[in-house]
Parts: structure tokens; C-alpha cells; sequence
């Protein structure tokens, strides 16, 4: 608690040097109570040094993985929790787009080069499957920085027109995979939907790279690839040689506590060939959502290019303060990788120090002791590195809401250091 993160907490002003950033590592539950009520997070900071995460908000606690279905008793909509000092977020549920008789939910979040966010979000049938009727639809709310992004336009939806590739290829269902929003070195914004045909009721049947090159104004489909079984698929950085690197999730049939590997494409461009891609080191993941981005360390005072991904380890054992030993299925994991995505290094899976117990038994910060699924992670601009986790139980049976802002030397135990982006 005297770390001069803690001295230097006041607005709009909290980046810190590399030197400060030796103990950095903050937690806390913005909102949740254990429940369905909150998922799908996805991160952002701006310019002006607003951070802001959104999420759906599901009005009836409930448990589907996919909450937007085109039921409409199943009525979710998206919020904002809104930060101006990295750590409190005074404001926790600002409500996007207004209100609306539509459903919306699994939220993609994007800064534009005019400082303004974009907000992507499934409405409609959403994933419906046999027997729901309805489009479709991917809408959008803007909020541009004058009003502290208080303010935002009224839900409007894409022109269906822009998804007329699928409509074609015999798919009429898309989804908005949660978090996957990046900005790409030329300044277009990129994500990724699934998508599938109505008759099937549960799976994913592939992906497709969403995009924009006029600052979210218009957007088009791009290049697309087949699932086996998996969904959820992610844009985790735009390598050194201009190809995306994009991980999917098995699907787990709506069990939160599944664990299989991670499956891997690389896109040549937005709309050019995608091709499968076999990496090297990681366990297996939660069957939620990934996250990652670039950055510049240094190792042993070496600097290096990497990238960073925020996975998931498959169990791991705590011990609580009564010397009681519980298994933490699929807790929060940060891995590294220096060669583009082919292999991976596991920098740590316990994110906060252990403190003594009784006896001989060291025991975990209770924010270790939970599980997690959806996870949305950013670098910002002084090269800290926040998330915002669905955290549960020791297995998941409802979601907190947890935020955490750390720094590659407080979790490494100071094998790694930052140096740019």
C-alpha cells in the first residue's frame, strides 16, 4: 500500500514511469455479486486518460454463456463503468445507446483516431437458433470526449447490407465475440463475429473479420474461416509481418468449468487468406474469452518485442487461511511470447503475493481463489496493463465484475520490465 501508485491517485493524471511502476499490482470488484446479472467485459483507455469498461447487463440473471438469443424474455442491455484515476470508478453503470425495446450485449469497444469510442454490440435474433425469427443485428453508440463520455448516441443498427458475404454462404446468424475490438497500425478498427444458420441451434459454424477504415463510420466483412467446434474467436495482436493472429475457444455447452486447447489462425490481411497456425506451450484454456496485445520489455536488460496474452491455467491448489486446500479451476494465467505467437511462456499464474497462514501454509489473495471465463486485457500508454475478468468461485456458479492493474516487473517478480509499445 506505499507504492507511488497510491501517492500519485488523482484524475487523469495516473500513468507512471517504468522506475514507479515496480510494486504496481491493484485489484477490485467494481461491480457483480456472484451472479449472471454481469458479463462480456471489454476494456478501454483514451487519449485523455479515461478508462472505461462496458458490459452486458442481463436484466433476468441469466446463465446462458450467449445472452442474446432472440428471446425476448432473456432482456439484456449494455453499461459502462467509468474511471478517471486507473483505479475507482466512480461511475459504474452508465447505460450506452439509450434505452430500447431491442436487446443488446456482448460489447466491442474501440478509440478512433478522433478520440471518439465505438461501441459494437449483437442485437436482434442475435445467436437464435430453430425457430426464433428476426435479423440479425450488429448495432452501434458513439461517445465522443466532450462530456467525459457521459454521453452517447442512440443505438443504431448496421446496414444489413454489409453482411450480405454470409447472407450468401447460407449463414443468416451472427454474434459479436466479446472483447475483441483492435486498432490496427494503419488506424482501421478490426474485430471478429461468428456466425452460423438458424437451423443450428447451438454451434458456431465459423468467424469473420469485421472492419472499419473510416473511424466506425462504415464497416464491411472481410476474410472468414470454419470452426470444427469452437467460437469466440479473437484478434490477440497484429504480428511484426502484418498478419493477424487470432485464437478460438472450444464450445462448452454452456458449462463454465470446461477446459480444452486453444485454437489458432493467422489472416494474411482483412480479407485475405486465413490459415491455421500451431503454437507451442500454452495449457488448456477456460473456454472463454482470450485477450492480449504488444509490448516492448526488457529481459536481464534486454529489450525485446512481444506479445502478451491473457489465458487461463487449468487448476491450481490455494490454501486458505484455515489451512484448507481448494482447487481453483481455470484461474487468471499471463503468458509471453517473442516470436509471434509460436510459443509461449507462462510469466505467471497467481497475480498477487502469498501471505503466511498458520503453520507452514502460505496462503493466496482471495482474488486468487477465483475462477474466470470472459476477460478483456488493455496495455495503456505508460505500459501498466489492466483487465477487467469474469472472476466466480473456486469453479464459477455466478461472476464478479473484478478489475486489475498491475505491471509486468510487480508479477514477474522483476524478470521483466517495460519499455514501450
Amino acid at each position: 500500500m506505499l507504492s507511488s501508485f497510491y501517492t500519485r491517485d488523482y484524475d487523469l493524471n495516473w500513468m507512471l514511469t517504468p522506475s514507479e511502476q515496480t510494486d504496481l499490482n491493484f485489484r477490485s470488484t467494481p461491480i457483480g455479486t456472484k451472479n449472471y446479472n454481469f458479463n462480456s467485459p471489454s476494456l478501454i483507455s483514451t487519449k485523455d486518460n479515461y478508462i472505461l469498461f462496458f458490459y452486458e447487463k442481463r436484466n433476468n440473471n441469466n446463465s446462458a454463456i450467449i445472452g442474446v438469443d432472440g428471446n425476448t424474455a432473456n432482456s439484456t442491455e449494455v453499461y459502462a463503468a467509468i474511471s478517471k484515476n486507473a483505479q475507482n470508478f466512480t461511475v459504474v453503470s452508465q447505460l450506452i445507446g439509450g434505452s430500447s425495446s431491442k436487446s443488446h450485449g456482448s460489447p466491442i469497444s474501440f478509440l478512433n483516431n478522433n478520440s471518439d469510442i465505438v461501441v459494437l454490440a449483437i442485437s436482434g435474433s442475435g445467436f437464435g437458433g430453430a425457430g426464433t425469427t428476426g435479423d440479425s443485428l450488429i448495432s452501434k453508440s458513439v461517445s465522443v470526449p466532450n462530456g467525459a463520455y457521459r454521453y452517447w448516441t442512440d443505438w443504431e443498427d448496421l446496414d444489413t447490407n454489409i453482411f450480405e458475404p454470409l447472407f450468401k454462404a447460407g449463414f443468416d446468424r451472427f454474434y459479436t465475440s466479446p472483447d475483441s475490438g483492435v486498432t490496427l497500425r494503419n488506424g482501421t478498427l478490426a474485430c471478429i463475429i461468428d456466425y452460423k444458420n438458424s437451423t443450428n441451434s447451438t454451434r458456431a459454424e465459423g468467424f469473420a473479420i469485421l472492419y472499419s477504415t473510416d473511424d466506425g463510420n462504415t464497416w464491411k466483412i472481410g476474410s472468414r474461416a470454419a470452426y470444427t467446434d469452437h467460437r469466440f474467436a479473437k484478434i490477440i495482436a497484429e504480428r511484426n509481418d502484418g498478419k493477424l493472429l487470432i485464437a478460438a475457444v472450444e464450445n462448452s455447452n454452456n458449462d463454465y468449468n470446461k477446459q480444452a486447447n486453444l485454437v489458432w489462425f493467422l489472416a494474411d490481411s482483412l480479407e485475405g487468406n486465413i490459415s491455421s497456425f500451431t503454437v507451442n506451450g500454452l495449457k488448456e484454456h477456460n473456454c472463454g474469452s482470450t485477450a492480449g496485445g504488444k509490448i516492448t520489455l526488457s529481459e536481464n536488460g534486454v529489450s525485446r518485442e512481444a506479445i502478451l496474452l491473457l489465458h487461463s491455467y487449468p487448476n491450481r491448489e490455494t490454501v486458505n487461511p484455515n489451512g484448507v486446500v481448494n482447487n481453483v479451476v481455470n484461474a487468471n494465467a499471463l503468458y509471453v511470447s517473442f516470436d509471434n505467437g509460436q510459443n509461449w511462456n507462462m510469466i505467471t499464474n497467481i497475480f498477487y503475493p502469498l501471505s503466511k497462514g498458520s503453520g507452514d501454509f502460505y496462503v493466496y489473495d482471495d482474488y486468487d481463489n477465483m475462477s474466470s471465463f470472459r476477460q478483456s486485457m488493455k496495455i495503456f500508454k505508460d505500459g501498466t496493463i489492466a483487465s477487467v475478468i469474469e472472476n466466480g468461485g473456486y469453479t464459477i456458479t455466478g461472476f464478479n465484475l473484478v478489475y486489475r492493474r498491475f505491471s509486468l516487473s510487480a508479477i514477474s517478480d522483476g524478470k521483466y520490465k517495460y519499455e514501450g509499445l
